[in-house]
């Protein structure tokens, strides 16, 4: 299609923005998100028209055919959100084969959907699809965004490379002055987006999200990576994975008496300082920034195409209609928000009604947490009330934002007086034309920068008077479980049943559910767990970087006890960077220091060469 896709942040200082200069930023200036103009529609039918829903022709020895039927999928979705203007066809499909293929993924389907079938307590016959997300270079869920958007950014900086080059030949070939000047003055307004180099900050929240990144950038030397680690033991060596390399543009710092919480939040207060963002290019990669969201839709369609062929075989090749519940582990919100996305692009996934405690079969989008009600809180009664601590509730969910500007916007009053005739009838909530309302999204703006401010110094807004509260409901429900025993029995029992190991998220997803599961496959609705990182042997890394088992039975425990300071003291020394100072200032100042450091090298070694070179 020629869809001209723009984005704008959900608090609107900026608008009429390009993908580019969003994928490039990650946050807005204004602190917010990026969000498209408009959800673009996606006809499931003219999909599995087009070739789409021919996994069960395949067999497993048939790589090329799973690898390309992904590749397709992704160039479809990914499209609908990129202009053809900004990257074409052919670049866009390169950027998408060097990011899903063989060398980064070690299962055929990249993503695929596991049948689980097996009995739980009062439960009987469950049949629960689970969508493994850990077939990656590092057995994590991460490794799809940030696979793909490192590559993105490899590529725009390469084509800026270009530009930049060819700017510096057409001023050599330029003989008047004057002319020269004309050009200057024409390319300035793009000069936003010429970034020839990018500087990423990012908290290390877990291992899994660590190593994806550093094995994303490591060889990619116009990207240099700073990775915070908070200094509790626990992080400490679970973080062991991703201060183990060696690279002149990967920097791991622990920051003293944080957790990784208070870490998260200084990446966050260090992206409200634009002037110095912009003069390094620093750019977010966890799902504030969209690309990672868009990926991440991608996973509900690659989830439902092959669960129909599933089901059109066991069918004897009678297609049915259905609908999906999703369960999915609780993160910043970015993965159940992306599930949003693909609903309102047409991906037919169950209304829920989070409202009615009597209605266990519509589910829809479900986020699963444990020991954490905060979201339950705010799902089931449109009230959010932020914790006292230094790590606020809210800001753990930072993608809830983007979902509050849709909300806001299904609530806004009529303004057709202030639009054209042509888009007077359309609805301000449905999306169902391409057309940007420019007055309902800045109404929508407004709503959210107000929420934010208040949430900021109130600790707690209230949604339950907005119109649209209802659209809050059907869209999103949650389960939470404090019962570690009941998450324990269930991995037990698909340990033994099945013969499939579970780790503790994706067991709190099926205990998510399984209640009413005949029922709703009665009701042709089906469930997806989404298994999100592969559970790991639970391993140590002494301070002379031996694996140590945890298992194994331990005599000396006492002694360890009082060898866990200073293990923990010569790990630190052996392989990051100690900051005592947790201030937005003193990583500023890190950073800072840090370029200056080697570009001092890098000249010093420049000018060995140069000097030897003169004595030959």
């Amino acid at each position: 299609s020629k869809l001209k896709m723009r984005y704008h942040s959900t608090r609107g200082e900026q608008s009429d923005c390009s993908f580019k200069k969003v994928a490039l930023q990650g946050y807005s200036d204004d602190f917010g998100l990026f969000i498209p103009h408009f959800i673009p529609k996606i006809n499931i039918s003219e999909l599995l028209e087009n070739g789409f829903n021919f996994l069960k022709d395949f067999n497993d020895n048939d790589v090329d055919s799973y690898y390309e039927w992904f590749r397709k999928l992704s160039f479809r979705i990914f499209r609908s959100y990129i202009s053809v203007e900004e990257i074409s066809d052919i670049e866009l499909q390169d950027v998408i084969d060097l990011s899903f293929n063989l060398e980064n993924f070690n299962n055929t389907r990249i993503s695929p959907i596991k049948e689980l079938n097996f009995n739980y307590k009062d439960n009987d016959d469950i049949s629960v699809f689970l969508l493994e997300l850990y077939h990656g270079i590092n057995g994590s869920s991460y490794d799809m965004a940030t696979i793909f958007l490192t590559n993105l950014f490899e590529y725009f900086i390469k084509k800026n490379i270009e530009i930049v080059k060819q700017k510096h030949q057409n001023q050599k070939e330029k003989q008047q002055p004057k002319g020269e000047e004309e050009e200057e003055e024409e390319e300035s307004p793009k000069k936003e987006d010429d970034t020839t180099f990018i500087t990423i900050l990012a908290a290390n929240s877990n291992d899994a999200f660590g190593s994806s990144l550093v094995n994303s950038i490591k060889k990619k030397e116009k990207m240099k990576l700073f990775l915070l680690h908070s200094d509790d033991k626990e992080n400490i060596l679970l973080s062991s994975s991703t201060s183990s390399f060696s690279s002149n543009n990967i920097h791991n710092a622990v920051i003293n008496n944080t957790n990784i919480h208070d870490c998260e939040l200084i990446v966050k207060s260090v992206f409200t300082q634009v002037d110095f963002r912009n003069q390094i290019n620093l750019v977010s990669v966890d799902s504030s920034n969209w690309v990672v969201i868009m990926v991440n839709i991608l996973l509900y369609f690659v989830s439902y195409l092959q669960i129909r062929s599933i089901l059109k075989i066991k069918n004897q090749d009678n297609d049915e209609d259905f609908t999906l519940n999703f369960h999915v582990p609780v993160d910043d919100f970015g993965m159940i928000l992306a599930g949003y996305y693909a609903k309102e692009m047409g991906l037919p996934i169950t209304m829920s009604n989070s409202s009615n405690d009597n209605d266990k079969t519509r589910n829809g989008l479900v986020v699963c947490t444990q020991n954490d009600e905060f979201l339950s809180s705010f799902i089931r009664s449109g009230l959010f009330k932020a914790a006292s601590s230094s790590a606020d509730s809210y800001y753990r969910f930072f993608n809830l934002e983007r979902y509050l500007f849709y909300l806001s916007k299904s609530s806004a009053p009529k303004m057709s007086f202030l639009m054209p005739s042509s888009s007077s009838s359309s609805s301000s909530s449905s999306n169902d034309d391409n057309d940007f309302d420019e007055t309902t999204n800045m109404f929508a703006c407004f709503k959210v920068q107000s929420w934010m401010s208040k949430l900021s110094s109130q600790k707690e807004v209230s949604l339950t008077k907005l119109k649209s509260i209802n659209n809050l409901y059907n869209t999103f429900n949650t389960f939470n479980i404090n019962d570690e025993q009941e998450i324990t029995n269930i991995i037990d029992a698909v340990q033994d049943q099945c013969d499939y190991i579970l780790d503790i998220d994706t067991g709190v997803t099926l205990l998510s559910s399984i209640n009413n599961n005949k029922e709703k496959q009665k009701n042709k609705i089906y469930d997806v767990c989404f298994y999100m990182n592969q559970k790991k042997d639970t391993t140590e890394v002494d301070t002379n970087n031996n694996f140590v088992n945890n298992n194994d039975d331990d005599e000396s425990g006492s002694n360890n006890n009082d060898k866990s300071s200073q293990d923990k003291k010569e790990i630190l020394s052996l392989n990051f960077d100690i900051l005592d100072d947790p201030s937005p200032l003193s990583i500023v100042t890190y950073i800072i220091s840090t370029y200056k450091k080697q570009y001092n090298i890098k000249n010093k070694k420049e000018d060995n060469k140069n000097s030897n070179n003169n004595n030959e």
